[in-house]
């Protein structure tokens, strides 16, 4: 559970992706895993209205103690090539793939979500436009990795109203595998 840019860390002692600086340490983990033979796929995430103190995400959103912010056009598309800078590192740091984290809340989560996304442009609305950021940050690590294994972890069912519902995880899914993720 690697974040992928400073902004986008979930929480205090999260290991990071988002230097370069970061690769040495990395490379370790990864070669101690295939001195045993092991694979290693690293999970790249950006937290979204979960970090703080800048809470940001798909739209303004709040809790009972907190109001994130919605992100900007130029924003989404720093995080989509974030993604992708990521995947590069991990390859760099000799993972065996990159697993895209779209589950538990976190900002591909929350972009898939109505609940969370109340964006009225091409982010928003239609489960299209939610699942849209999914789809470019797919196309994105793909580039940046080649043939190695990118895989996605998604939640079937978030439980809250108006939330991602199964039909809609099929959907996705569906979408995703015809890009052709592993």
């Amino acid at each position: 559970h690697l974040y992928i840019m400073d902004k986008g860390k979930a929480h205090n002692g999260m290991a990071g992706i988002s230097k370069d600086a970061q690769i040495p340490m990395l490379k370790k983990l990864t070669d101690g895993v295939h001195k045993h033979d092991g694979h290693i796929v690293a999970q790249i995430n950006h937290a979204g209205v979960v970090h703080a103190p800048d809470r940001a995400g798909p739209s303004k959103y709040s809790e009972d103690d907190w109001t994130a912010r919605a992100f900007t056009e130029d924003e989404i598309q720093a995080i989509i090539e974030g993604f992708g800078d990521a995947a590069e590192r991990s390859m760099q740091a000799g993972f065996d793939g990159v697993q895209i984290h779209a589950a538990h809340g976190y900002l591909v989560n929350q972009f898939m979500s109505a609940h969370v996304n109340k964006r009225t442009d091409k982010w928003g609305g239609s489960l299209e436009n939610r699942m849209r950021l999914l789809m470019e940050v797919y196309d994105e690590v793909r580039g940046r990795v080649g043939n190695a294994p990118v895989l996605v972890k998604m939640n079937s069912d978030d439980f809250s109203e108006n939330g991602v519902t199964i039909d809609e995880s099929v959907i996705t899914a569906k979408a995703i595998a015809a890009k052709g993720i592993d």
